[in-house]
């Protein structure tokens, strides 16, 4: 499964997230289309779906893991 999103977000907020960590830009940052979760940032992410007690969300996270 990718890993990756397209950055139609907020640039404050994803150079916050690559500051900690949580993502990861290839080449120059404002010129580069899309963002990829890093192992940190996917960790973090799972934490957090998993803290919203989604129905189906430990099934999602089995499969996403695997």
């Amino acid at each position: 499964m990718h890993r990756c999103a397209w950055k139609g977000y907020d640039f404050n907020v994803l150079d916050r997230l690559t500051d900690q960590g949580l993502l990861e830009v290839q080449g120059e940052p404002r010129r580069t289309k899309s963002v990829a979760l890093t192992s940190e940032g996917v960790e973090r992410a799972k934490c957090v779906l998993q803290q919203l007690s989604l129905e189906g969300i430990e099934a999602f996270l089995t499969e996403f893991s695997g």
